[in-house]
């Protein structure tokens, strides 16, 4: 796939926002599929309460029909932290691990700001009984020399006995139109055991250009020897779009982001000015995209096909 466009099909939104509880009021954002049976997937993502902390639930939808239920768990599968906690403002999942026949699920718990408007770190939750449980009550990347501002999304794979992980990391916070905003990246990390991970500052995916501040929601996948990852870019300009990059090592990467194409070309009003937080993953030969637009998942789940697949 090195020399062709990714001709991604677009088979519209799969989840839209329906709401009747106190814990979800509005979005839907931040996808991840988790296969559950035949051509059924979990989708699991955040949505916002009347206080506008998130929760992580989840939706079954099939995705060869592109068709999911129109329901979504009657509770919250993880519910923001206690008071105090990194993440008493709100959970966010990341990615899915599944290691010694137990399921683990990487998160981004927030907080809210002093000077900054938000605070926000990577955490650590164990399914059990129907939910997620924290390992620990505290970040498992926190602050460190490497990561003294934000550890967010991350993706993991899982290579020689070693938990290889591209993750969102700050390196510094601005100030813009009386907004505070932070600036983003794509490190590495590793671990043996999805706790203690270990950090040098590796940067993986970096800025393009002295407009660009936003890298978001890796997503990595392992094919034929190479690997391919997917991410959110957006500049003081421009909001979020899908970008791509290709490794053959998973620490040198090369950007291809003009690679990705959408069809039809033209955005649809619920994507027309963002396209985000996309999780790319493989169902039988063909992979798929979830992903949200407008509104950081304010306007539902989107759900696309690689034509070009091979």
């Amino acid at each position: 796939m090195r020399n062709k466009n990714q001709k991604w099909k677009k088979l519209g939104l799969i989840i839209k926002p329906k709401f009747k509880s106190k814990w979800m009021t509005s979005h839907v954002a931040v996808p991840f599929a988790e296969h559950f049976k035949k051509n059924l997937y979990k989708i699991y993502f955040c949505v916002r309460d009347n206080m506008n902390r998130s929760h992580v639930t989840y939706s079954i939808v099939d995705i060869e029909k592109a068709k999911s239920n129109n329901k979504i768990f009657s509770k919250p599968i993880l519910k923001p932290g206690r008071l105090g906690a990194f993440d008493d403002n709100g959970v966010t999942p990341s990615w899915i691990i599944n290691y010694n026949a137990q399921k683990f699920l990487l998160y981004v718990g927030w907080n809210t700001g002093g000077n900054t408007r938000m605070s926000l770190f990577a955490g650590l939750a164990k399914f059990k009984k129907k939910k997620f449980e924290r390992v620990l009550e505290s970040p498992v990347l926190e602050r460190n020399k490497y990561d003294p501002f934000l550890t967010a999304t991350s993706c993991v794979l899982k290579e020689n006995g070693i938990f290889r992980m591209w993750y969102v990391s700050g390196d510094s916070w601005s100030s813009k139109n009386n907004e505070t905003l932070p600036k983003y990246n794509i490190k590495y990390a590793e671990s043996k055991d999805c706790i203690s991970w270990k950090r040098s500052g590796k940067i993986c995916i970096d800025y393009k250009s002295k407009n660009e501040f936003a890298l978001a929601r890796p997503s990595i996948l392992k094919h034929k020897k190479k690997y391919m990852l997917w991410y959110s870019f957006k500049s003081y300009n421009k909001e979020y779009k899908i970008g791509y990059a290709e490794s053959k090592d998973g620490f040198k990467w090369r950007r291809l982001d003009k690679k990705i194409t959408f069809l039809p070309e033209k955005n649809y009003k619920w994507e027309n000015e963002m396209q985000a937080y996309p999780h790319v993953f493989k169902h039988k030969k063909d992979l798929y995209m979830l992903y949200n637009g407008n509104g950081y998942g304010k306007t539902g789940i989107a759900l696309a096909k690689l034509e070009n697949f091979s």
